[in-house]
């Protein structure tokens, strides 16, 4: 028996995220666009917005998950993607959802094997 990975899992943190961007609605879209653009194929999706307007959104994958968190008091937001197989590619998804939040202080992000 031997190791194999099967797939890889991207954490980020996006820190100091202009207020505008807190759009749940346009959130939803261009995670849903990101999925996409990723090769990744959607099946179910499940959000939540939390009282403080806090909002949490995970896409379920034929590849496994992406999932988003916002905290608009803190103004930050992290992403967990977890795709399996050679096809689906989390760094496009990374890249697209970096872009659409422009982050004006550090973002921090690692991709694991699996």
């Amino acid at each position: 028996m031997k190791k194999i990975n099967v797939g890889q899992v991207l954490y980020a943190n996006f820190y100091g995220i202009p207020e505008e961007k807190f759009n749940n609605e346009k959130i939803k879209n261009v995670l849903k666009n990101a999925c996409n653009s990723g090769s990744c194929t959607i099946l179910n999706y499940s959000d939540f917005i939390f009282p403080n307007n806090g909002y949490t959104i995970s896409y379920v994958l034929a590849e496994s998950h992406a999932a988003l968190h916002t905290y608009q008091e803190y103004y930050q937001v992290f992403i967990d993607i977890f795709t399996c197989g050679e096809k689906a590619n989390p760094i496009i998804i990374f890249e697209i959802m970096k872009e659409y939040f422009s982050p004006t202080l550090d973002t921090e992000w690692s991709i694991i094997k699996r």
